[in-house]
């Protein structure tokens, strides 16, 4: 179902801890080109040889800092500023989910597809990814548990989400374009209502995801 509006306000506060999340780690990978561009423009890859280009990361913190404090009945206090800033500086950069799983770039979303679409996600962390604790197993592990929970999620998603690590819900509320990476964005944007995605490596760990709308 193609969302071509925002969804209510109050959906967006019920996931902004999400949000906020979510707006740490797109400012840690810097700014990028959506997965709509050209065909001939690729997505960038996070390398230190590459330049940097776009807003600084001072600049685009406090534009996402505004958004956040745009929102009803959601405030950022002075410590809390403080707090994402040293998230930002703790996350590190990682080319996950630039990339198709053949190692691709992705393709244009076809003509017709959402601005915005719901879904639920289970998340496996493991060592080197962003926000891992550090007793997070080695990634060929931690892709292991990955698989077992893809199965048990086909029979029963709401369980699965319940055995994947902090950070899985079977209901994440509403993400609109751009906010994920580009091949994560790809995948889940053109991912049928209702469906299970595969295995996604993104830069928080796996994912599973499920289409809710």
């Amino acid at each position: 179902m193609a969302l071509d509006t925002p969804p209510p306000r109050n959906t967006t506060i019920a996931i902004g801890g999400l949000v906020i999340a979510t707006i740490v780690f797109s400012l840690a990978r810097g700014p990028r080109r959506e997965a709509t561009a050209a065909p001939s423009a690729s997505p960038v890859a996070l390398d230190s040889t590459l330049p940097s280009f776009g807003p600084s990361p001072a600049d685009r913190l406090s534009s996402a800092i505004a958004d956040l404090r745009a929102m009803p009945s959601l405030s950022i206090s002075p410590p809390q500023i403080e707090k994402l800033q040293a998230a930002l500086d703790g996350v590190a950069k990682s080319d996950k989910g630039l990339r198709m799983p053949d190692g691709k770039d992705p393709p244009p979303l076809p003509v017709g597809s959402p601005h915005w679409i719901r879904f639920g996600v289970i998340l496996v962390r493991y060592e080197g990814a962003q926000f891992a604790p550090k007793e997070a197993p080695p990634r060929d592990v931690a892709e292991l548990r990955a698989k077992a929970l893809h199965a048990d999620a086909q029979k029963d998603f709401a369980a699965a989400v319940k055995a994947g690590d902090p950070g899985s819900m079977a209901d994440i509320g509403s993400v609109k374009r751009g906010v994920l990476e580009p091949a994560t964005q790809y995948m889940l944007f053109t991912l049928p209502v209702g469906s299970l995605s595969p295995i996604l490596d993104t830069p928080r760990g796996f994912w599973i995801a499920k289409r809710l709308q």
